[in-house]
């Protein structure tokens, strides 16, 4: 349910923009793709930006290996989930029709990948209760599945002292998490969760959980362990200039003299903003002597080196460019090309989401997620090796996403589906794994974002969790960052985070189109039973 909510938030944010704009011409434009990602439990979420004048779309999917594209849904919305999915990679399309039926030329192609994940078995382990914790406004409810396989669900019951006397379904969830915000400061509210098996039945409930909804504080039930929060303060949000708005941004770093640069997916441009958070410029087209522009079809992750050179990586055409200060094109690689000396590596596809460099040994890190590979390529973009290949050892990867290159030039890996960081050497020989699957404090569910602090502490951010957790240099949790009020930190679906020497951590909120800049302070609390 909530990949629902944010697939209409973004619907929400972008209404206002595409239904004012004026289309040139009497040219319909084609929609444009925001987020598509698939879930085991709902299938393959697909969202997208309506064009001005359009009043419908229409979305077309083909399986990898097929023909032809079949015809899947027609709508108004700028949705749709797509639940007849089978393990494999399928190719999504769209065209949109205004009210007197003319369409537009097609969409760019976008692919999703669906992994089997077995038959669902029943398990009469009960649930949990993790991390959960609740502030004046809601109750963060997260629980454990100590169970080894998939399930089909949970039930979660609620009851307020004074007002009912019996539990009371409250939600039905494919998730081990929920945001309760139904709550009245003062009220003391119990919960309970129970596991549904694969026929949907409940199979076993967790035990009894109270919270006391406090007046401005966070309070903790009482069945969890101890653990630590270090308080933030927000220093300032990241705005574009004449009430423009981000577009599903994904990554974001700063250099050396305190520049900022955020990759914003959905413009394809790369803003640049001074030391003090003002906006400065965008840089990702570049016009061609044809009079062409050269610009990304799906920027991800970027990064920048000493000199102020940025390196971007443009994910379904697997292209590296290098721009320069003036938004110059420098370098331009294409991983097809650079692997045409490599037969066993001749790709047909790639996702590349991330490039991290190490400016002491000259060398470009980029990691292509749909092929589980880093590719490790020189100054002047000739490819040197192709490291690791799918699996779950420490050698190997599981569709990773980001990727860090820390001062002591090891790399930190986020190897988002095997739940883990992984800490390689300069011959990316596995040092250090840490992480595991789970709901609770030092495992993840999907970890993205990864940096480190001038001490060598390594921050890790989960999309899932909404959460951004602290580990030492040698892979042991140490603390949970928390707000003002060493609350739960105020973030959303995080992606790309960065600190900078003065620690104050950016971070970057996919889904609500956010960036937010906080300092980390030495202030931290033990919160305990």
């Amino acid at each position: 349910m909530r990949k629902y909510f944010y697939a209409l938030l973004i619907i929400i944010l972008y209404a206002t923009s595409t239904t004012t704009a004026s289309n040139s011409g009497d040219t319909l434009d084609p929609p444009k793709w925001l987020v598509s990602l698939w879930t085991p439990q709902q299938g393959v979420l697909l969202t997208w930006q309506m064009p001005p004048k359009a009043i419908r779309t229409a979305v077309f999917r083909m399986r990898e290996g097929d023909d032809s594209y079949e015809v899947l849904s027609q709508g108004e919305l700028g949705y749709f989930m797509d639940k007849g999915v089978t393990e494999g990679i399928y190719l999504y399309k769209l065209q949109a029709f205004d009210s007197k039926n003319n369409s537009s030329s097609f969409s760019d192609e976008r692919y999703v990948i669906v992994e089997s994940i077995g038959e669902p078995k029943d398990c009469s382990s009960p649930p949990i209760w993790s991390e959960s914790f609740a502030t004046a406004k809601r109750v963060l409810l997260r629980w454990e599945d100590n169970c080894d396989v998939q399930r089909r669900g949970f039930n979660l019951y609620k009851k307020v002292k004074g007002e009912d006397k019996d539990y009371k379904l409250f939600k039905s969830v494919t998730e081990p998490n929920f945001i309760d915000k139904d709550v009245v400061e003062g009220q003391t509210i119990s919960y309970k969760v129970c596991s549904l098996d694969v026929n949907l039945q409940e199979i076993a409930c967790s035990e009894e959980m109270s919270v006391k909804i406090s007046v401005g504080t966070a309070q903790l039930p009482e069945n969890i362990p101890d653990f630590i929060v270090r308080k933030t303060v927000l220093v300032k949000y990241l705005k574009l200039p004449d009430n423009q708005e981000f577009i599903s941004p994904t990554d974001i770093k700063v250099d050396t003299v305190g520049k900022i640069y955020v990759a914003d997916t959905g413009s394809g441009l790369i803003h640049i903003f001074t030391y003090k958070g003002v906006y400065e410029r965008s840089i990702g087209r570049v016009k061609k002597d044809d009079g062409t522009s050269d610009k990304f079809e799906n920027l991800l992750g970027i990064d920048v080196d000493r000199k102020g050179f940025i390196y971007a990586v443009d994910a379904y055409k697997g292209e590296l460019k290098v721009f320069n200060q003036k938004g110059v094109i420098i370098l331009k690689v294409a991983l097809k090309t650079a692997l045409q000396k490599r037969p066993e590596y001749n790709f047909k596809k790639f996702g590349l989401v991330d490039v991290a460099v190490d400016i002491v040994n000259n060398v470009i890190y980029i990691v292509d997620n749909f092929n589980n590979h880093v590719y490790k390529l020189n100054r002047t973009g000739e490819l040197l090796e192709v490291l690791f290949n799918k699996g779950q050892k420490p050698e190997q990867v599981h569709l990773p996403t980001f990727i860090y290159v820390d001062k002591k030039q090891d790399i930190l890996l986020s190897d988002t589906m095997n739940q883990r960081i992984t800490v390689y050497d300069q011959n990316a020989e596995p040092k250090m794994v840490f992480g595991r699957v789970g709901n609770v404090l030092g495992t993840f569910v999907r970890p993205k974002g990864i940096a480190s602090d001038p001490k060598g502490d390594i921050f890790v951010a989960d999309s899932y969790t909404n959460s951004i957790q602290v580990f030492s240099p040698e892979g042991e949790f140490k603390y949970i960052l928390g707000g003002k009020k060493f609350g739960q930190l105020d973030i959303v679906t995080p992606n790309g985070i960065f600190i900078d020497k003065k620690n104050k951590i950016y971070v970057v909120e996919k889904l609500i189109n956010r960036i937010q800049i906080r300092q980390l302070t030495d202030q931290t609390k033990k919160i305990n039973k």
